[in-house]
């Protein structure tokens, strides 16, 4: 339900977005950063004198154009 909801009124499709936010953020851990979550990312970094840095891979696709 959180990822493939169907919604039928206003209400219904702004609980499935903020649901599949909240997923992303807190759940849903990323190969870029190493398995951990955005929020974990993000907490370390806000008590990191110097974050760790999490480069965004090049696109080949993209750099073409």
């Amino acid at each position: 339900k959180v990822l493939f909801g169907k919604a039928h009124t206003y209400e219904e499709a702004a609980e499935i977005i903020y649901r599949t936010y909240e997923y992303y953020i807190y759940r849903y851990p990323q190969k870029r950063f190493h398995g951990k979550t955005a929020n974990q990312v993000r907490q370390e970094a806000l008590t990191a004198n110097t974050p760790e840095q999490y480069p965004i891979a090049p696109n080949r696709r993209i750099e073409r154009f």
